[in-house]
């Protein structure tokens, strides 16, 4: 007997063969020698071939080369942690913010008291109630901010790493499961912790590390369970399908597969009987999707109270999103995005999975394996083609699968002779390196360098607006982050009717509207309007009396309200300060000498206009440009004619391409305050 068969035939428990009927057959007598243990055909599905029927000499590796792998996983672990720690305090606008956002709202919401499953995304007016996920994840930072008073975007950062970690392990005792030897598990693990997929995403304020973490967890003990038929085990994994199922089924997907799989093995071996096998079926592969059904059904009686959230949100009309059709899964657009985005995020680039397919052979002992991880990697892609195809963090469900694939060619190809071995040492650092390289400069300067444009789009409306107010956006789809960086509660006009929007609005009362924000593309509606005309277009529509508007560049505001009666020092009100660039125009071609034009409104009064490119001041100016075109619109503020500013700078050692122009309004309380952004190009 191999030393291969003597560990697997103390690792897997011994059970007899069943009849169709589920009865035990031949219980009472020790197997014959020519007849193979259960235990032995349980082998042949979960160990690889011996060296002896592949016809190559196993290396088995030297304590040296073991300790130097243990030594590269603790060194990848420490430059994860470090990955883990760049932009940790930054706002939560790195990438795909708004569906960030949409789970910070979800868990600030909680906080606030909101119900514990039908809890609140206001973004559509009430009733606010919005539930999509089952909010674990949610839940798990409500309560570390609870606990510690740890700001809640940290809060959930630390969630999210902590559910990575629980991956790693829950990895690591699936292969122990399978009877992968050591090299290979620390193989695999390296491969886990510098796959630049893992070092993003696992950072970030969104549920997919919790989700990936329950599903690998549901595998462990449902492979355990099948196995062993243990209660307890099968108890837990039942109760981590249903969380897996409902947290996000969409990373459930290939997860399932495998436990299905592995029942269909045990039943076709004989190594279960039929009841035992109905049973386990029962518990692991149709609870867990019941319970979906179920959960999907509730979601749905929630999200059916909001005319506007119903009108795209049901279930009955996400399916088509979600599973799309028969031929969306050999669009070309589906396999562009496999080959240049998914495979270089996951090795780094994509020629590596190429060389995986043509090395798979010389795997030896760990071809199969390889083989059926690098198919369930592509498992969760057919099913859901156009979520992959659109979102780049659906691949932490299936990239496991890919890593997996990978660190099973490799450890293969170490147990070869010299040349597979040297040839699988050359394709481990290779595939290291590329996802370095990959990481450092694809995901890296996304972390490194804060994006704060909508975050001071929320100040802004924070300044203008009360905390009871709503805010209306139009041009941002249904994204939620101006809404949580402003801490106000909103309608996205999706381009819904005057009516619609008009009903939620009633439905706020006794709220009112506090700002009307036209955002990105909504904002060429008002292209060739005058401020009069652009204000009453905002009457007609929304009905708000506007008081005041500005201009921070992402988005034009109209504001309904002050948002308090503050002195200014002089006896009055204080006003909210406004104002635009009028010159440069957006992506003017500049060439020389930038002009800059603008003008700017306050109460508290201005003290200085403060210009700069690209972040970089390189200009100042009082105000005192006529501008008598204000005096009608806003006949509050003082100063009136004289709110015009007007600079020049030199950019002619500016690089070809677009740059920013800015402007911050510094009032004589010292407070600064955006009053226009625009682009222009260096021809």
């Amino acid at each position: 007997m191999s030393r291969c068969e003597t560990t697997t035939t103390v690792l897997m428990p011994t059970r007899p063969r069943f009849n169709p009927k589920g009865i035990p057959t031949g219980a009472s007598r020790a197997p014959a020698e020519s007849e193979p243990a259960p235990a032995k055909q349980a082998q042949a599905a979960t160990e690889p071939l011996d060296a002896a029927e592949t016809g190559h000499q196993e290396q088995h590796p030297h304590p040296l080369e073991l300790r130097l792998l243990i030594g590269l996983v603790v060194l990848l672990a420490l430059h994860a942690a470090y990955a883990f720690s760049v932009g940790f305090g930054h706002n939560i606008s790195d990438r795909v913010g708004f569906r960030q956002a949409q789970t910070a709202l979800n868990a600030r919401s909680l906080l606030e008291g909101s119900p514990w499953f039908a809890y609140q995304l206001p973004l559509f007016g009430p009733p606010y109630g919005l539930p999509i996920e089952f909010p674990l994840y949610q839940w798990l930072t409500a309560l570390l901010v609870a606990i510690t008073g740890m700001p809640l975007i940290a809060a959930g950062r630390i969630v999210s790493i902590a559910f990575f970690l629980a991956c790693v392990v829950a990895l690591w005792k699936i292969l122990e499961f399978f009877h992968t030897e050591l090299r290979g598990r620390l193989v695999i693990v390296a491969l886990l912790l510098v796959c630049p997929i893992y070092l993003f995403w696992s950072r970030t304020f969104m549920i997919e590390t919790c989700a990936l973490s329950v599903c690998l967890w549901f595998d462990v003990f449902a492979l355990r369970a099948a196995s062993s038929l243990r209660r307890r085990d099968l108890a837990i994994a039942t109760a981590l399908g249903v969380i897996a199922a409902v947290v996000k089924i969409t990373t459930f997907a290939p997860f399932w597969v495998v436990v299905a799989g592995w029942l269909a093995v045990l039943f076709w071996k004989r190594l279960v009987g039929v009841k035992i096998s109905g049973l386990l079926t029962a518990l692991l592969l149709v609870v867990p999707l019941l319970a979906e059904t179920a959960w999907a059904r509730f979601v749905d009686s929630v999200v059916a109270r909001n005319e506007l959230a119903a009108s795209f949100l049901l279930s009955s009309k996400l399916h088509a999103w979600v599973f799309g059709k028969a031929a969306d899964r050999f669009l070309p657009d589906l396999w562009d995005a496999v080959s240049t985005r998914m495979l270089p995020e996951i090795l780094g680039v994509t020629a590596l999975f190429f060389c995986l397919l043509v090395l798979l052979p010389l795997a030896q002992r760990y071809s199969r394996h390889a083989a059926i991880c690098l198919g369930l990697f592509f498992v969760d892609i057919l099913v859901f083609p156009g979520l992959h195809r659109f979102h780049p963090y659906y691949q932490t469900a299936n990239a496991v699968f890919l890593i997996a694939g990978a660190g099973f060619v490799i450890c293969g190809l170490m147990r070869g002779g010299e040349s597979h071995r040297i040839g699988g040492y050359v394709l481990f650092v290779v595939l290291i390196a590329s996802c370095l390289y990959r990481y450092y400069n694809s995901y890296f300067p996304a972390q490194k360098n804060e994006f704060a444009a909508l975050a001071l789009t929320g100040q802004e409306v924070q300044r203008h607006t009360k905390p009871d107010q709503l805010i209306i956006i139009k041009g941002h789809d249904w994204n939620s982050e101006i809404p949580f960086y402003s801490h106000r509660r909103a309608i996205m006009d999706r381009s819904f009717s005057k009516e619609q929007i008009q009903g939620r609005i009633r439905a706020a009362a006794p709220a009112t509207v506090g700002d009307i924000l036209y955002c990105f593309g909504a904002r060429k509606e008002h292209d060739g309007l005058d401020w009069n005309a652009r204000i009453a277009r905002v009457r007609q529509d929304y009905g708000l009396d506007v008081t005041g508007a500005s201009d921070d560049g992402e988005c034009e505001h109209y504001f309904g309200s002050t948002t308090s009666a503050d002195s200014s020092g002089d006896g009055l009100a204080s006003l909210p300060c406004i104002g635009t660039i009028d010159m440069p125009k957006d992506n003017e071609s500049v060439a020389g000498t930038l002009q800059i034009a603008g003008w700017a409104l306050s109460r508290p009064p201005i003290k200085v206009i403060e210009m700069a490119i690209d972040g970089q001041k390189v200009a100042s100016a009082g105000l005192g440009m006529s501008r008598p075109d204000l005096v009608a619109p806003y006949p509050l503020y003082p100063g009136h004619p004289f709110n015009g500013y007007g600079a020049s700078a030199d950019v002619s050692r500016l690089k070809r391409g677009p740059h920013t122009i800015s402007s911050s309004a510094i009032l004589q309380d010292g407070t600064s305050h955006p009053v226009g952004k625009r682009t222009f190009v260096i021809p």
